[in-house]
């Protein structure tokens, strides 16, 4: 009975070293799979949140171009509408352009043609008033001509009618000739005369 007991004992004794070590193999076993299985979620969590990141740094970029291309097209259809404004004081200022050549070119004819019919009204007084003054002149000379000729006849006739001269009168009578044959202002009609 006490062997039985013993055996039964060593048995239990067994049984519960079995048992205690299938439990720890056990633990064992299951601590390796749930810390691979932890591993494997921790990679996938870790592989998420890398993907998470990536995520959002791709939104964070594209939200960066898409404003970045907001304000491209805003600048653009700003340029856009500058030179559209350009564009239509540059056709503004091209038709004020023309406009005031058009006119600088008419006041330039108009000025032109005035100062062509001043000129010919200014040429035409000056030709009357020089042909007046040609005549006038021409009259005076023809009359001072006629008078010299005229007193050159009666000198020379008084001074032939006195021959002979009395004592003295011949200085006086070749005085007054050599006077009217050299005094330059009767020596051209004097001449004229005698031919």
């Amino acid at each position: 009975m006490l062997l039985e007991r013993d055996a039964i004992v060593e048995l239990q004794c067994r049984c519960m070293q079995e048992r205690s070590c299938f439990w720890r193999l056990h633990d064992e076993l299951h601590q390796r799979l749930l810390s691979s299985k932890l591993e494997q979620f921790l990679n996938q969590v870790r592989s998420e949140a890398e993907l998470c990141e990536k995520l959002k740094q791709l939104m964070l970029e594209s939200a960066t171009a898409a404003l970045e291309r907001e304000g491209w097209m805003s600048r653009h259809l700003s340029k856009s509408q500058e030179l559209s404004r350009m564009g239509e004081q540059h056709e503004a200022l091209s038709v004020l352009l023309t406009q005031y050549l058009r006119e600088l070119e008419e006041r330039q004819e108009m000025n032109l043609d005035q100062a062509l019919r001043r000129k010919a009204l200014d040429d035409a007084t000056l030709s009357y008033v020089l042909r007046q003054r040609d005549e006038e002149v021409s009259d005076k000379l023809q009359t001072w001509k006629d008078a010299l000729r005229e007193a050159h006849k009666l000198l020379t006739a008084l001074l032939k009618r006195y021959e002979p001269f009395q004592r003295g009168d011949e200085v006086f009578v070749a005085r007054v000739m050599e006077w009217l044959v050299s005094a330059p202002h009767v020596k051209q009609i004097v001449d004229a005369c005698a031919c």
